[in-house]
């Protein structure tokens, strides 16, 4: 067993060179200090600047805009797009749970829907109903390829492993999904603007899907659809992100009549 030499005894020595500056902070000053905000970008130059919330996801005329946009698909890619789409804006899942989807859970409700189980978070099993113009879409880009698969969607074929495909993941619907905001000038309700160029910096992303699905369902219906859609728990979540941030009162604030 080894035995322990007392500090005042260990024949150590430090060198110049060995010895790093340290920088001492006043303990006061620490806990005080000023925390960088999100309305100056975080104390970042040339960062986002400040930004309106004007709703959780993607504006009306925008959706309207990818559902022109994907109107007439002719090549793979884009029956996979217009697939990937209606899936997205009919079922708000999350990306996890997209990319998750098999054709051989497919199951039939008792009014003749089909649905496919889905894990929502924290390991419950709720059912997710494409409706009929998501599942002819998907047939049609199954259609495109050579073989039948077992996953919803797949990457494009890869020509460095001799078409090789492989299922699409989480970071690749990402990348789809931001190549359509670039594509078609589209980004999400978050009105935040890069400082020195003046440019929107928030990126469309699949959950922005989610949020306008959601949002849609809490306006239209009612928080007990959009709860059951979504996958929660309890209608507060939704009342708490989903409500909107403003309201216009010019009609009520009249006194013309």
């Amino acid at each position: 067993m080894r035995r322990l030499i007392p500090d005042e005894k260990r024949p150590y020595q430090c060198t110049e060179t060995m010895r790093p500056e340290t920088k001492i902070t006043d303990l006061n000053e620490f806990r005080h200090r000023k925390k960088p905000s999100r309305e100056t970008g975080g104390g970042r130059t040339g960062g986002p600047g400040p930004g309106i919330m004007l709703g959780r996801g993607i504006t009306d005329a925008d959706m309207r805009k990818l559902e022109n946009h994907f109107q007439n698909p002719q090549t793979e890619k884009e029956h996979r797009d217009r697939a990937l789409y209606l899936i997205l804006s009919r079922t708000a899942l999350r990306a996890r749970e997209i990319v998750s989807l098999r054709l051989s859970d497919a199951v039939t409700l008792p009014d003749g829907k089909t649905a496919f189980p889905v894990r929502r978070k924290g390991g419950r099993i709720v059912p997710a109903i494409p409706g009929d113009t998501a599942l002819a879409a998907l047939r049609e880009y199954h259609a495109t390829l050579d073989f039948s698969p077992e996953e919803f969607f797949l990457t494009l074929p890869n020509r460095a492993r001799k078409g090789m495909r492989r299922p699409l993941d989480v970071r690749s619907l990402e990348r789809i999904v931001e190549r359509w905001g670039k594509e078609l000038n589209i980004h999400t309700g978050r009105d935040r603007r890069n400082t020195q160029t003046g440019e929107r910096t928030c990126k469309l992303h699949p959950h922005a899907f989610r949020h306008t699905a959601l949002q849609r369902l809490f306006s239209l219906v009612g928080a007990e659809a959009a709860r059951k859609v979504g996958g929660h728990t309890s209608t507060r979540t939704l009342e708490r992100f989903y409500t909107a941030t403003y309201f216009d009162a010019s009609d009520h604030l009249d006194w013309r009549t």
